[in-house]
């Protein structure tokens, strides 16, 4: 009886100590650390007469999704996809609170439905209530898991993602493809989606030595349901560029508008060695100064993640998991997600692109002794205490 209480419970108390330890993480740091604020329409936060603490977490790209639920699309404004600003806009249409207010409340709601789903999903790839648990304290004490709370896409873009390999998995291939759709319409890595999704399938095929056979047979096994769910993700992000082709004449202006931010993203291919040069430059020449933590950072944080995933690919290769085709289909996924934002000439926001590869998590879930696990988890916690301080007094951090 005690643990079915506990099992309840568990998931309420989680988000409620993860929201409280935020806000209050955002009241010392607009008491102790100087404001800078700086990113684009500072003034707009005080249009709302809300506490400092609250109405920072809606800085940066969050005016951005703001501004085009309150007013729509401008020039620069196609960088960011639909859905999150929508949801904003209708929000704002349905109770009359301000768009600050509604924003967190839709981030919150989304990272509730998260902590309800994922360790559904992590039971349908046989993982146990104790890995559970420690993936979700890993990923909420993540050093960048605050945006799951802020004016940001996190939220939402992890929760269609959950519920889209969720029923991936189940075989629920119509609300596969709805969820993996609005991903594809709610952040540009979401029509990766279409590689776990191709991989799921291909789980359910009989494999043989034979592959022409395997080939043949499994061409056999499409439906037009199966098809229109596995390109689902990319009709999503395609429905986008559509609409930028036709109020544009540019089905690419999304990637084009980058240049307006003044973040130092190419519009043209990067290769990775470029990228990791021009960091080692960085940390040869340029001051010490935050930027230059904040580099470290990036570079660290994106290291990691390329060791934890080739990881990962090895042990996929010597075939080591249960569930081997959707370990692939992740493992994929988080190689594209990252490639994308490598190739762009730079690693700015990358420690909080790595939030929804759903991989890294995985494996630092099965690490094989506790005592590491909790210094991951020690170390997660004390620079996302760091990081969330900064970005709430205006500094850039992801």
């Amino acid at each position: 009886m005690k643990q079915n209480v506990w099992n309840n419970l568990r998931i309420p108390l989680l988000l409620i100590s993860f929201l409280t330890a935020n806000f209050i993480i955002s009241y010392i740091a607009t008491l102790k650390i100087p404001y800078l604020g700086y990113f684009s329409y500072p003034e707009l936060l005080d249009t709302w007469d809300l506490p400092w603490f609250i109405e920072r977490f809606a800085s940066f790209d969050g005016l951005h999704y703001i501004k085009i639920a309150t007013e729509g699309y401008a020039r620069n404004a196609t960088a960011f996809l639909p859905v999150y600003p929508l949801l904003i806009r209708f929000g704002i249409i349905l109770t009359g609170l301000s768009p600050v207010v509604v924003g967190i409340a839709i981030s919150i709601i989304s990272l509730m439905i998260i902590l309800v789903f994922l360790p559904k999903y992590l039971a349908l790839l046989d993982f146990k209530t104790k890995d559970t648990a420690w993936f979700v304290m890993l990923f909420l004490a993540f050093p960048t898991s605050f945006f799951l709370q802020s004016v940001y896409t996190e939220s939402i873009f992890i929760t269609l993602l959950i519920a889209a390999l969720y029923m991936s998995k189940k075989k629920q291939y119509w609300y596969a493809a709805l969820f993996g759709y609005f991903a594809g319409l709610s952040r540009i890595t979401g029509f990766f989606l279409c590689v776990p999704f191709f991989f799921d399938l291909l789980s359910d095929s009989k494999m043989s030595k034979n592959i022409k056979q395997n080939i043949f047979d499994f061409l056999q096994s499409l439906s037009i349901t199966k098809i229109i769910y596995v390109i689902a993700p990319f009709l999503g992000f395609g429905t986008f560029m559509a609409y930028l082709w036709l109020t544009t004449g540019d089905p690419l202006r999304l990637a084009h508008s980058q240049v307006d931010f003044n973040q130092n993203r190419s519009t043209s291919i990067v290769l990775p060695f470029q990228v990791v040069w021009r960091y080692l430059k960085i940390f040869y020449t340029a001051q010490w100064n935050f930027q230059y933590f904040i580099a470290v950072v990036e570079f660290a944080l994106t290291g990691m993640c390329v060791l934890i995933l080739s990881f990962d690919a090895w042990k996929i290769y010597q075939k080591q998991y249960n569930h081997l085709f959707t370990r692939a289909g992740l493992n994929i996924f988080a190689w594209l997600s990252i490639l994308l934002s490598i190739s762009t000439g730079t690693l700015l926001s990358m420690p909080r692109f790595i939030l929804p590869l759903l991989t890294i998590f995985l494996v630092l879930t099965q690490l094989p002794k506790t005592w590491i696990k909790i210094m991951v988890l020690i170390f997660f916690a004390t620079l996302h205490t760091v990081l969330l301080m900064a970005f709430i007094q205006g500094y850039f951090v992801s």
